[in-house]
């Protein structure tokens, strides 16, 4: 507020110096302006004054926009979070993961890798129970998934 006065009161000195008018017109000019604008100030203060409710409403309503854009803000961070969870978590590292990678884990074989390979996209690795693969070499592959993907 300080910087402002200060540039008000610098504005108008310079005005005074370069104003093509003579200093008690210019002067009498300024003068009339800041009593139409003390005025426009003192209506605005007398119509918060007489309905100060409606002033604190419109608060209310701005501030709960506020709020509502905030939780929503919130909300779409965290469903991306999941999102993203997800798409490099254990799960989806069943739809990257290589055949040679799948042939180093125990009870998965050249047919098995195969099978899994050509099954994809997976969801989850239960999925690949409801595709025939045996419940044994699905446990060794979460655990190893899991495994590879803590690390």
């Amino acid at each position: 507020m300080k910087s402002f006065l200060t540039g008000l009161g610098v504005g108008f000195g310079v005005a005074m110096l370069i104003a093509p008018r003579s200093g008690s017109e210019t002067r009498q000019q300024i003068g009339e302006k800041a009593g139409d604008w003390w005025e426009a100030g003192k209506e605005q203060a007398r119509r918060v004054a007489k309905n100060p409710g409606e002033l604190l409403d419109s608060a209310r309503e701005q501030a709960k926009k506020v709020g509502e854009s905030i939780s929503s803000a919130v909300g779409d961070g965290r469903r991306l979070g999941e999102l993203l969870h997800k798409a490099s978590g254990p799960d989806a590292a069943l739809n990257t993961i290589t055949r040679e990678q799948l042939l180093s884990i125990y009870g998965i074989g050249p047919v098995l890798a195969d099978k899994i390979i050509a099954g994809r996209p997976y969801n989850s690795a239960d999925e690949l129970l409801a595709r025939g693969i045996p419940e044994a070499a699905v446990k060794e592959l979460k655990r190893e998934l899991v495994r590879k993907f803590s690390a």
